[in-house]
């Protein structure tokens, strides 16, 4: 969480200062905003959504393309509805292979939930594989609780000498109880009074969790 919380930090941090004589913040914004100019930007394609990425080649990056080759000298104003058109012409993946050779980038959108699941392992299929996925979702169904939960694996996470272990669930309040009494010297007559009188307890509810 921290990483994640730094990272945001230095994503917004143009928009934390102000000084005399800085241009207003005008970035887009509102559910209508689709990019920031033309060669950052969301565009239907035959099959879908893409997103458009080429803010340093910019124009450059159109004239390795042959659709777009003819658009490198266009003036920026209007550009985003004539790249439009010719995206729409063609699906995500074929944009993808022209854009493969340079540092620009076509990125197929989808929803959050298609994400996951394309990334989803379950639990009781064995270790996850996360060394060279950028996402993945474990499905942890043997979980205490009584029910699957989702959770994200750690793949932000890349030492380059150690392996990352998944941590695995937590047990039910009170499971490790009696184990863990008898661990550090107590008999079983012993652990059965401190539960009867209320000292220790074996569990919390009849579920995971109170409700």
């Amino acid at each position: 969480m921290a990483v994640l919380a730094g990272c945001g930090a230095m994503i917004q941090a143009q928009f934390m200062y102000d000084f005399t004589g800085r241009a207003p913040f005008d970035e887009p914004s509102g559910r209508l905003a689709r990019g920031w100019g033309p060669f950052y930007h969301c565009y239907p394609a035959a099959d879908g959504w893409l997103f458009f990425a080429a803010p340093t080649e910019r124009a450059a990056a159109l004239t390795r393309v042959p659709e777009l080759s003819d658009l490198a000298g266009q003036d920026e104003e209007g550009l985003d509805a004539a790249l439009a058109q010719r995206f729409s012409a063609h699906p995500v993946a074929h944009w993808q292979a022209r854009f493969a050779s340079g540092s620009a980038s076509v990125v197929p959108l989808g929803s959050l939930l298609a994400n996951r699941d394309a990334g989803l392992q379950l639990e009781s299929d064995g270790p996850a594989d996360i060394r060279q996925a950028t996402y993945r979702a474990i499905r942890h169904d043997r979980h205490p609780m009584g029910r699957w939960v989702d959770l994200v694996a750690p793949n932000a996470v890349r030492p380059n000498r150690a392996a990352i272990t998944i941590p695995c669930h937590a047990p039910k309040p009170g499971a490790q109880t009696r184990q863990i009494l008898s661990r550090i010297g107590y008999s079983e007559a012993d652990i059965a009074a401190m539960i009867a009188e209320g000292t220790a307890a074996d569990g919390w509810s009849d579920k995971y969790l109170p409700e």
